[in-house]
């Protein structure tokens, strides 16, 4: 397998069988490429906002596998460096599917410690083994973030290429294809990093919902997300175990699990179809 780092000028270029331009296969690919774009929000996304992304982008390689499927009479290049990143791909799906699901199950544990609590300091125990393993998810996700980061130089060098038309618009559209992914992989793993990686300012205007009583932190700032508000809530409580703010947390908790349930299914079903665009370019590659 090549190399990402090697040089462009050293590329091989390997003749298989593609459909062409017009073929329905691709016009699906793009179809699909426009609705995942039209889905796109601001990097304060929600959690149902980044499933119906996954959701979409499984879509979106069910027709590129469908499009890698075909015989036709274009030929395609670099089907080595397309396997290398699709490989890397399927690594990041695969390492941010186990960080989602091992956040479901630290939030289901902190729920049932609430259900089963014994006093505050039983509460604040498990509200600070929660914030620990909060910190090492960052740093989890922060590596995840790095490698996609160098994904996409891998994949944009590519589209730098100087190829003659039909070889570029295979390129184009197969590299379109991997940033989407990039974007949304990015903008899940941004998501649950955003309440230990927000500027102090906004902090500061979070934190003073904590002693305002009577409007909601839903009310206060819309585009807190799911585990901001939690953060909040738990912050709240090492200031007063309240029953109320102890039933509150409970049902925030709730929901953020089923969120991250969500998001652990979704990302399975890609993991299964990224293994399927995984063994289609093996193919190719061995032709």
């Amino acid at each position: 397998m090549a190399s990402s780092s090697a040089s462009t000028n050293n590329y091989h270029v390997r003749s298989i069988s593609l459909p062409c331009r017009s073929h329905p296969a691709i016009i699906r690919v793009k179809e699909e490429l426009h609705k995942l774009k039209m889905l796109e929000t601001s990097c304060c996304q929600t959690s149902e906002e980044i499933c119906n992304s996954l959701s979409g982008l499984a879509e979106l390689y069910d027709c590129t596998n469908d499009f890698l499927s075909l015989q036709s009479t274009q030929e395609a290049a670099l089907i080595d460096h397309l396997l290398d990143g699709s490989v890397r791909l399927l690594d990041i799906c695969g390492g941010t599917r186990d960080l989602v699901s091992k956040i479901k199950e630290y939030t289901r544990e902190l729920e049932s410690s609430f259900r089963r609590r014994k006093g505050d300091m039983s509460i604040e125990s498990s509200i600070a083994k929660f914030n620990s393993f909060r910190r090492q998810m960052k740093k989890e996700a922060k590596s995840l973030i790095i490698s996609l980061k160098q994904i996409k130089k891998q994949f944009e060098a590519l589209q730098m290429l100087d190829l003659d038309q039909k070889h570029s618009s295979v390129i184009r559209l197969l590299t379109e294809v991997a940033l989407s992914s990039i974007s949304i992989y990015q903008s899940l793993l941004t998501f649950v990093t955003v309440p230990v990686s927000k500027p102090k300012g906004r902090w500061s205007v979070i934190t003073k919902m904590i002693h305002t009583e009577r409007v909601s932190c839903e009310e206060k700032i819309e585009s807190v997300n799911e585990l901001e508000r939690i953060d909040v809530a738990l912050r709240s409580l090492c200031t007063s175990s309240k029953g109320k703010k102890i039933e509150s947390a409970q049902r925030g908790l709730i929901t953020l699990e089923t969120h991250f349930e969500g998001m652990e299914r979704h990302l399975e079903c890609l993991f299964r179809r990224l293994i399927k665009t995984r063994t289609l370019f093996l193919n190719m590659a061995s032709n």
